[in-house]
C-alpha cells in the first residue's frame, strides 16, 4: 500500500522564474545569470525590476518568513543561489527553459535543504532542465 502523497509545489514565483528562463529570454536570463554571480543576495537580483521574478511583497515574504524558518546550519540562502547559477549555467548551454518545483518530501523526513538541477537526457521533447528545491 503506499504512503502519503509528496507535497509539490509550482506557485507564482516559480512560474515566473520558468516563463523568465524560456530561451526567446535568454539574453536576459544571461544577465540575470552575471547579477547573481556577482551578488549574494539572490532575492534582490530576483526582485529586480528588470527581470520580474519576484512580485510585490515576495522578496520581503522570502527574507522574513521563508528563509528565517530553516536553521543557520542548513545555509538555505546559499543553497539556493548555487542553485539558480548552475540551472541557469545549463538552461543556456543547452538553449533550454528552466522547470522548477519546490518538493517536501514525507518519508524519508529531510533534515536539510537539497536544490537538484538536472539537464534533460538527449530526447528531443525534453525541452527544461529541472531545478527542485526540496526541504524539509
Amino acid at each position: 500500500m503506499g504512503g502519503m502523497p509528496e507535497p509539490v509545489v509550482k506557485g507564482p514565483i516559480l512560474s515566473r522564474l520558468d516563463w523568465f528562463s524560456r530561451p526567446a529570454n535568454h539574453a536576459n536570463l544571461r544577465a540575470a545569470l552575471n547579477d547573481l554571480r556577482a551578488n549574494p543576495d539572490w532575492i534582490a537580483v530576483g526582485a529586480d525590476p528588470r527581470y520580474g521574478i519576484l512580485g510585490p511583497g515576495e522578496a520581503d515574504h522570502l527574507r522574513n518568513e521563508w528563509l528565517p524558518q530553516w536553521p543557520a546550519h542548513m545555509n538555505a540562502s546559499a543553497k539556493v543561489r548555487d542553485g539558480l547559477i548552475d540551472a541557469a549555467q545549463k538552461a543556456l548551454a543547452l538553449h533550454r527553459a528552466i522547470y522548477a518545483l519546490w518538493v517536501c518530501p514525507q518519508s524519508p523526513k529531510l533534515s536539510d535543504i537539497i536544490v537538484t538541477v538536472n539537464p534533460p537526457p538527449h530526447i528531443p521533447r525534453r525541452r527544461f532542465v529541472h531545478l527542485t528545491i526540496w526541504t524539509p
